[in-house]
């Protein structure tokens, strides 16, 4: 009886797998074969369909409100970009071109719907607070469309030719050449003996101590390349186009605020 048994399941499985050969394609069967796992010679089930059903348990998005002490402290301890001012180093750009990429990036830090007027960097108090901390290059842009913008208050037309900073441990230097197109100051107050322009340089020196900057006012130096002038001429000018003599005071307090209003140093 068993060998009956056992004859009618070799015949019913020899029709079966004729059957499948017969009406189910080729790429069906192979799949089938791949799906075999050989253990020792020996082949073993493995699945090879999921359907809908779950392989592994699905994460869990829990959301956690931090209480608002910890939510600034962790807002704080955000890492500032990789930057010269933090880390140390150099950096130089000349200004031989315009640079349109740098303009749509410093535009959407900066949320105000109106038209940015870059010589509001130099000042406190007029600029919101920006989105993001403005990079190198950027804030190396914002000087030099600082230097040349021109009101009717100072017509005194400028060109950032060349800026650079460089840190060392707590101390960094801001050194620019710039040239001034002296014709519309010349004009307005009736300076017939100013030559139509010169090339200046300029360096301000920084005391850095945790984050926060300082100018170190008595070490600034500004020297006309193109010809001589005398200490007091840069004072009568300065008083003239400005409404101060402190020249030095002038650019250093200007040049502070673009760091602490670039979000830089506090």
């Amino acid at each position: 009886m068993r060998i009956k048994i056992l004859l009618l399941s070799v015949a019913l499985c020899s029709a079966l797998s004729l059957f499948v050969r017969s009406y189910v394609s080729d790429r069906f069967v192979a799949r089938l074969e791949e799906g075999q796992v050989y253990s020792l010679g020996l082949a073993s089930e493995s699945r090879l369909f999921t359907f809908s059903e779950k392989t592994q348990e699905e994460p869990r998005i829990v959301s956690e409100s931090l209480p608002e002490s910890k939510s600034k402290e962790a807002v704080q301890e955000k890492p500032k970009a990789a930057s010269v001012f933090y880390e140390g180093g150099s950096i130089s750009m000349c200004f031989e071109e315009e640079y349109p990429d740098l303009e749509l990036s410093v535009k959407s830090k900066v949320p105000i719907d109106e038209e940015l007027v870059y010589r509001s960097f130099a000042f406190q108090g007029r600029l919101p607070e920006l989105k993001e901390t403005l990079s190198d290059a950027e804030l190396c842009y914002v000087f030099s469309k600082i230097v040349a913008s021109c009101t009717p208050a100072v017509p005194l037309k400028g060109k950032l030719e060349q800026i650079s900073f460089e840190k060392k441990e707590d101390h960094l230097n801001a050194y620019a050449e710039i040239y001034l197109d002296f014709t519309g100051i010349a004009k307005q107050y009736h300076i017939g003996w100013l030559p139509e322009g010169a090339h200046f340089s300029i360096s301000i020196p920084f005391l850095v101590k945790k984050s926060e900057i300082s100018v170190i006012s008595d070490k600034i130096v500004l020297i006309c390349d193109t010809f001589p002038l005398p200490e007091a001429l840069l004072v009568f000018g300065c008083n003239m186009a400005f409404g101060k003599r402190d020249y030095r005071t002038l650019f250093g307090e200007a040049v502070k605020n673009v760091f602490l209003n670039a979000k830089i140093y506090t």
